[in-house]
């Protein structure tokens, strides 16, 4: 499935088993859904990632690894097949990550804080949609930052990514619902 994520962004190419058609779908709704309703101000550690990113990236969605990683990007010489052949055929560079859909629909990086949110008029079905198209987004960003930034301390990539994970998910249930992502605590008389 080709994804694209808008203007000046690359082009994803989506791989995932035939029977699985729903994880390009999780992928396609978090690229050209969730990702262009993000102020700037959210997407800003990204920024350089998304604008540096190879012409393609080819996204090999799975439901697990076998490591429990959520993801993982690949370095040129550890590219699948359909990477190395799409880089022989096409004049732009070709980068390649995996996702663990299955896994990241697991994630829950703020459990707590979810509760807070829980208690909103939200539909709960829908708000699991929210989440879950936030963390494919952040696990897709997050390899997108290594594959552009390969020296670059996991430490440092993680906590971007969660301060990301949770700037996204405040934008999405702020505008969806008027509500904010997080705990509040009671005013003390």
């Amino acid at each position: 499935m080709l994804i694209r994520c808008g203007e000046n962004l690359p082009l994803v190419l989506a791989v995932y088993p035939r029977a699985n058609r729903k994880f390009g779908a999780a992928l396609k709704s978090a690229l050209s859904f969730r990702l262009p309703t993000l102020p700037e101000s959210v997407l800003k550690p990204y920024r350089e990632a998304l604008t540096q990113a190879p012409s393609v990236v080819v996204a090999d969605l799975r439901a697990y690894n076998p490591c429990d990683c959520l993801g993982h990007h690949h370095s040129p010489g550890a590219q699948s097949e359909v990477a190395t052949q799409l880089a022989q055929d096409t004049p732009g560079s070709v980068g390649e990550i995996d996702l663990a859909i299955e896994a990241i629909r697991g994630w829950e990086p703020r459990p707590i804080s979810s509760l807070a949110a829980a208690e909103s008029s939200a539909d709960e079905a829908d708000l699991r949609d929210v989440r879950f198209q936030t963390a494919v987004l952040t696990v897709f960003l997050h390899e997108l930052d290594h594959l552009t930034h390969p020296t670059r301390d996991e430490s440092t990539v993680r906590g971007e990514s969660d301060a990301f994970y949770v700037a996204a998910l405040d934008c999405a249930l702020s505008d969806r619902y008027g509500v904010s992502f997080g705990l509040e605590t009671p005013a003390t008389a």
